[in-house]
């Protein structure tokens, strides 16, 4: 099951039920601890958090940083959208 993601210039203005989707999602991560020295299990979900991250946040505020930082982060979203 894959999340749609609303990136969006401004934080995205999401209907509970789609906030309560993204949580309960089968790979969204319960809680946060380091194991083996990553946070999370896997990648998928760490995207899963990132992609919350960038909704919340919106991309203008990842694209306010400096221009090489915010081009690595909006690609690896773009990356996360796609799984």
């Amino acid at each position: 099951m894959t999340i749609p993601w609303h990136f969006t210039p401004q934080p995205a203005d999401l209907p509970i039920e789609q906030v309560r989707e993204r949580f309960d999602h089968p790979e969204m991560p319960e809680k946060m601890e380091l194991i083996c020295g990553n946070i999370f299990w896997d990648d998928t979900q760490r995207f899963h958090l990132f992609g919350l991250l960038i909704e919340d946040l919106g991309t203008e505020a990842v694209e306010s940083l400096p221009p090489e930082t915010s081009s690595d982060i909006l690609s690896v979203a773009a990356i996360g959208n796609r799984r």
